[in-house]
C-alpha cells in the first residue's frame, strides 16, 4: 500500500503510519471507551477507594498507557453522536452501545468536543476526571460556561479537555464545512438505523426526524455537492443497510438536482431514497455478509421479496404524497427500465422518475461496496461503464447520461495512482466533456513518495502535446489506510 510517512522509498505494499494507527485503535479503542464509560458510571455509585472502581480505573490506565506508548496521545473526540479516537471512528456493537451512548450524553451535556490523554497518563488525573464529569452543572446560559470554571480548577497534568467546535480534531468545523458535513452524514445513518430497527420490531418509524435530515441534505447539496458525493466512498459506518441507504440518498438528490427537480421534489426524492430498502430491515445478518453471487435459490427469493415487505412496511405509515412515492420506489426500484426485473407483475407498469433515479444510485453504491453484489467491490470506473452498458435496458438513458456527467469516470473522492507514481484524490470533474477521464487531482504523495498537497489538472499537457499525467489505477480508501479525518482533509 502507498505509505504516507514522508520517506523517499514508498512502495505500494508497505504499511505507513495510518495503518499502524488503525491497528492500534482497533486493538485498544473500544476497550478504552468501554472502561471509561464503566468507570464514570460506577464512580457515581461508589467511592474511588472501592474495589470495583479501582479495578476499572486500573484497566483504563493500562489501556491508555499501552495506546499512548505508540501514538503519544489518545484523543477522544465527538462529532454529533459518533465517537472517534485519534480521528478514527469507533464502531459500537450490541454490548458497547449503552456505554458509548452514556459517554456521548456526558460530553454533550457539558459541550465537550475532545478529551485528550497524553503519554504518561497519571492515575490521579483519572480520579480528577471522573470527579469533574460527575459534578452537577450550575445553571448558566451554556453548559460549557457552567463546566469551564470547575475544569480550570482541576489542574490536570496529563489530560486536556476542549469545547465542542473549538477542538483541533473532528469537533472543529473548518471554513468550508467538511467536518460539519461528516457529522450530519453519521447522524443521518444513526437516525435511519433507528427507523429500520422500528420497522423490524413492527413499530411506527419516526419519519419526522428523517424529513428534517432530508431537508438538510437537500440544502447542502444545493450549496456544494462535492463533499457530500465524496462521502459515498464511505462503506464502513457500522450500520450496513442504513449506510447504503444514506449513500443512495446522497447520489439520488445530487442527480435529481442535475435533472432540474425543484427543492420540494428533491426533499421527496431524498426521503424515498432513504426508505427504498426498508424491506431489508427484516432480513437476517446473513444477508449483510453474503454477496448476491453466493446466494442460494432460497436466499435469492428472500432477498428479492424485500420489495414486497418494503412496500407493506411503508403502507402501514400515515400516508402523504411523499410516502406514496416511497412505496412506489421501494416496490419497483429493481423492476428495470425494460420491465424485465423484479417483481414480476401480471400487468406491466412504468417506473416513475424517482424510481429510475434510485435504480441507478442503488446499483452504483451496491457495486462499489464489498460483499454486496460480489465478494469484492468494483472500482467506480468499472461501475459507471456497467451503468452505461445498461442504458436503455436496465436504466433510463437520460438518467444514465446525467449521472455519468455528474460523477465523471473518476468520481470526486476516488483515490488514484498516476502514471508518474504520484497518488492523489479526485477533487473536481474535468471542464471538458470529451475527457471525462481527466479530472483535477489533489496529491497525497509526490513522485518520491513524500507528502504533498499539490493540485494538478490532468488536462495539462507537455510541450510536445502529450498529457503530463494520466490515471493508472484506482484505490479504495481502505487500501491506502486513510482514516475519515485524513480523507476529508484532502478534499
Amino acid at each position: 500500500m502507498p505509505q504516507r510517512d514522508g520517506t523517499n522509498n514508498a512502495q505500494p505494499d508497505q504499511v505507513g503510519p495510518s495503518e499502524t494507527l488503525k491497528v492500534e485503535v482497533r486493538r485498544h479503542g473500544k476497550g478504552i471507551l468501554r472502561s471509561l464509560a464503566m468507570a464514570m458510571r460506577i464512580s457515581r455509585l461508589y467511592s474511588f477507594s472501592h474495589p470495583h472502581v479501582m479495578s476499572v480505573l486500573k484497566e483504563l490506565e493500562a489501556s491508555l498507557t499501552a495506546f499512548c506508548r505508540t501514538e503519544e496521545s489518545c484523543c477522544l473526540s465527538r462529532m454529533e453522536d459518533a465517537l472517534f479516537i485519534n480521528k478514527v471512528r469507533i464502531k459500537t456493537d450490541f454490548g458497547s452501545s449503552q456505554g458509548f451512548a452514556f459517554l456521548v450524553d456526558v460530553m454533550k451535556a457539558r459541550e465537550i468536543g475532545e478529551i485528550t490523554f497524553h503519554e504518561g497518563i497519571r492515575r490521579n488525573d483519572l480520579d480528577l476526571l471522573l470527579a469533574l464529569l460527575s459534578k452537577p452543572l450550575a445553571p448558566q446560559e451554556s453548559p460549557w460556561d457552567s463546566f469551564e470554571p470547575a475544569l480550570k480548577d482541576t489542574g490536570f497534568s496529563s489530560i486536556e479537555i476542549r469545547r465542542y467546535g473549538e477542538a483541533e480534531g473532528l469537533s472543529r468545523v473548518d471554513s468550508e464545512g467538511e467536518l460539519l458535513t461528516m457529522g450530519f452524514y453519521f447522524k443521518t445513518i444513526a437516525i435511519l438505523e433507528g427507523a429500520f430497527q422500528a420497522a423490524k420490531a413492527e413499530q411506527q418509524m419516526k419519519l419526522r426526524d428523517l424529513r428534517h435530515a432530508v431537508q438538510t441534505l437537500v440544502d447542502m447539496t444545493l450549496m456544494d455537492e462535492r463533499i457530500l458525493l465524496s462521502l459515498v466512498n464511505i462503506k464502513d459506518a457500522g450500520a450496513p443497510w442504513a449506510n447504503h441507504a444514506v449513500n443512495v440518498a446522497l447520489l439520488a438528490v445530487a442527480l435529481g438536482a442535475k435533472l432540474g427537480l425543484s427543492k420540494r421534489l428533491l426533499s421527496d426524492l431524498g426521503l424515498t431514497s432513504l426508505l427504498h430498502d426498508v424491506g431489508k430491515a427484516i432480513l437476517s445478518e446473513h444477508f449483510l455478509t453474503t454477496p448476491r453471487t453466493s446466494f442460494s435459490l432460497e436466499d435469492a427469493k428472500l432477498n428479492d421479496d424485500h420489495v414486497f415487505s418494503g412496500a407493506e412496511i411503508l403502507l402501514k405509515e400515515r400516508m402523504g404524497e411523499s410516502l406514496m412515492r416511497a412505496v412506489n420506489v421501494a416496490f419497483l426500484h429493481h423492476y428495470r427500465f425494460d420491465k424485465t426485473g423484479y417483481p414480476k407483475l401480471r400487468t406491466s407498469t412504468e417506473q416513475d422518475l424517482f424510481t429510475r433515479i434510485v435504480a441507478v444510485a442503488d446499483f452504483y453504491d451496491n457495486a462499489t461496496t464489498p460483499r454486496r453484489l460480489e465478494e469484492d467491490a468494483r472500482d467506480a470506473g468499472q461501475v459507471l461503464r456497467a451503468i452505461l452498458d445498461g442504458s436503455g435496458t436496465e436504466f433510463d438513458p437520460l438518467v444514465v447520461k446525467t449521472f455519468v456527467n455528474l460523477m465523471g469516470l473518476y468520481p470526486v473522492g476516488c483515490i488514484v495512482r498516476l502514471d508518474t507514481g504520484e497518488v492523489g484524490t479526485v477533487v473536481e470533474q474535468p471542464s471538458s466533456s470529451k475527457h471525462l477521464d481527466r479530472p483535477k487531482v489533489k496529491l497525497l504523495l509526490d513522485r518520491a513518495g513524500n507528502d504533498s498537497d499539490q493540485l494538478v489538472n490532468l488536462l495539462d499537457r507537455e510541450e510536445d502535446g502529450r498529457f503530463a499525467r494520466s490515471i493508472l489505477k484506482l484505490y479504495q480508501r481502505e487500501q491506502i489506510q486513510l482514516n475519515l479525518g485524513e480523507y476529508l482533509a484532502v478534499l
